[in-house]
């Protein structure tokens, strides 16, 4: 099967979250709007100046310059905070500070460096045009303009216009639950002690950086001995915690590979087994209980690899936002890649200003500490060989805090 009907079948079976809860603005950084904001009054609120200076009619600069300065009378001064009505009066002027409220009648703001600092009258040195160095209300969001759209996820810029419009508190979807399996009698957690014979399970903990970088939970991290028995207590226990199943390893042809044959005992569906794709062509995509179970590759970069591809459109369903789904384009190509495959190839690449690199000089599955120099994958045609300078279909990634 293709990568794309492996997700389809996937996404067919994921079932959105649902659950909101309504946080205080500072808690709710990485999380997902459950409603539309619309804005309860313009922003600015009033027109105010853009830098400190005076507050003029633009029609009384005209033609002003060092040799011929605009005299213009000062009414008042203003400052960041302060509101006063003062009635403009042909050839005045009204002293503001940057951020302060500029009355009726003045339509530009002179900087106060072009000027001679007048307090009870000002001489203007240079022109300028109506709405200069002035911005009107609403200037930022018309009140009752859509701030930001349902679904949004909330990051600093979303945060920033949230504080602007006086929002303190928003409602936002429960964030994804993911429980992580890794399955192989060989695996130790980094703080056991190294034996003879056996590995640190390092994929478990890129997966659950991955996901928590994400704005989500992993809500237990699991290293599951080759055994069915365990396999299935394990299953059991994650489908009623989680809302997702992350597994590794336990999907090839070996005595000990018994991932598939312990969740068909278990009754789940298998959606798909295998896909077209280097590296990571065993994965597996399987539904049980309410739950997709993703299972991955037991090789470090086949499991991240496919996790790339898969989740962010399993985050988006799930959470009904579009901000985890990956940038797909095409980019020039800097350095060679002369292998040819015959299947799809998913190649690790650092993507720049329509540019695609290959900073890992190494393409194994097996070796993935090189991925730190990437930021996207090349997505490459079975039997396909490229030179630099060629187009390739490239991938970036999304949605990582």
């Amino acid at each position: 099967m293709t990568l794309e009907e492996c997700r389809d079948r996937l996404l067919k079976h994921t079932l959105p979250i649902l659950n909101t809860s309504v946080l205080p603005l500072r808690e709710a950084f990485g999380r997902i709007l459950a409603e539309e904001i619309r804005a309860p009054f313009p922003v600015p609120g009033f027109p105010r100046s853009a830098m400190d200076g005076y507050g003029v009619k633009a029609r009384d600069t005209l033609g002003a310059s060092r040799e011929k300065p605009a005299r213009l009378k000062v009414l008042g001064e203003l400052h960041a905070g302060d509101y006063a009505e003062i009635p403009y009066e042909e050839k005045s002027a009204v002293r503001v500070m940057t951020g302060a409220f500029i009355p009726e009648g003045f339509d530009a703001v002179v900087m106060q460096e072009d000027t001679d600092f007048g307090e009870e009258a000002v001489s203007v040195y240079q022109a300028v045009e109506p709405f200069q160095n002035y911005c009107p209300l609403g200037e930022e969001i018309q009140e009752g303009q859509l701030a930001i759209q349902k679904g949004k996820r909330i990051g600093r810029a979303e945060a920033g216009l949230l504080a602007s419009l006086g929002i303190g508190r928003v409602s936002v979807r429960r964030p994804l639950r993911a429980g992580i399996m890794s399955t192989g009698s060989e695996l130790l957690h980094p703080h056991e002690s190294m034996e003879p014979g056996r590995i640190y399970g390092s994929i478990s903990a890129m997966l659950c950086f991955s996901v928590e970088s994400m704005g989500f939970e992993v809500v237990r991290e699991e290293l599951c001995p080759d055994s069915e028995e365990e396999i299935i207590r394990m299953i059991r226990e994650l489908s009623g915690e989680a809302d997702l199943i992350l597994t590794t390893g336990g999907l090839g042809p070996g005595k000990k590979d018994l991932l598939l044959k312990a969740l068909s005992g278990l009754g789940a569906q298998i959606l798909f087994s295998g896909a077209d794709v280097k590296p990571g062509t065993p994965t597996a995509g399987c539904f049980y209980r309410g739950r997709i179970i993703l299972c991955l590759s037991g090789n470090p970069f086949a499991a991240l690899a496919n996790f790339d591809y898969y989740f962010p459109y399993l985050a988006s369903k799930y959470t009904g936002s579009e901000d985890f789904l990956p940038v797909e384009g095409e980019a020039v190509l800097q350095d060679p890649y002369l292998k040819k495959e015959t299947l799809r190839r998913l190649i690790r690449a650092r993507i720049e200003d329509g540019k695609a690199y290959l900073p890992a000089p190494v393409h194994k599955a097996s070796v993935f500490g090189n991925t730190a120099l990437c930021n996207g994958y090349i997505d490459l045609e079975p039997g396909r060989a490229v030179s630099p300078g060629e187009t390739v279909r490239v991938r970036m990634l999304r949605g990582f805090l």
